[in-house]
């Protein structure tokens, strides 16, 4: 018993020389944790930086270039607003995108649609699905109207980031020169 009682001694007298006192510089490896953690946790602040990093792409008011489109581009019809309900229906865009558009009234395939979506990703499903809309628009003018086919064939489609522009018109250019002053 007496044994147990000196052992026990000894390990809390090392103990108690061993302890830091008020003042006394931390050993060396209790530093080299902290600086690990420190070192640690800006790696993982940088890491989130870099994932979280804004996008360049740019935010796009969709009615107001489908009214410049609609203004400054010759078409061959008279153009008439489209409501959002229609063009969702005509093209399924993703959840959370904005969409305007024009449709020419009478026989021509005339068209304006302007869609801001949430992501590229989004943007690249809604460029899919307007372009199988125009390639159904473009056999149906094969059968019953081949002149405007051609006017088809010269549409302005394209996606800029998470804005996609579908322009169907007689001057693709003039259409192409306005796109580019929104999404540049």
């Amino acid at each position: 018993m007496m044994r147990c009682v000196g052992i026990c001694a000894d390990a809390h007298r090392r103990k108690m020389t061993t302890a830091r006192k008020p003042g006394q510089r931390q050993r060396k490896g209790y530093q080299m944790k902290k600086m690990l953690a420190a070192l640690l946790a800006a790696m993982m602040m940088l890491t989130l930086a870099a994932c979280g990093g804004g996008s360049d792409t740019k935010t796009v008011d969709v009615q107001k270039l489908a009214d410049d489109l609609k203004n400054n581009v010759p078409y061959s019809a008279d153009m008439i607003a489209t409501a959002e309900e229609d063009l969702n229906y005509k093209l399924d865009p993703p959840e959370g995108t904005t969409i305007a558009g024009y449709m020419a009234d009478g026989n021509a395939y005339d068209m304006i649609v302007v869609g801001q979506c949430a992501s590229a990703d989004d943007a690249k499903t809604l460029y899919t699905n307007v372009q199988t809309y125009l390639n159904d628009l473009k056999t149906e003018a094969n059968r019953y109207q081949p002149e405007e086919e051609a006017r088809l064939n010269d549409a302005l489609l394209r996606q800029d980031g998470t804005v996609v522009v579908l322009c169907v018109s007689d001057d693709t250019a003039a259409a192409t020169a306005i796109v580019e002053g929104y999404v540049k």
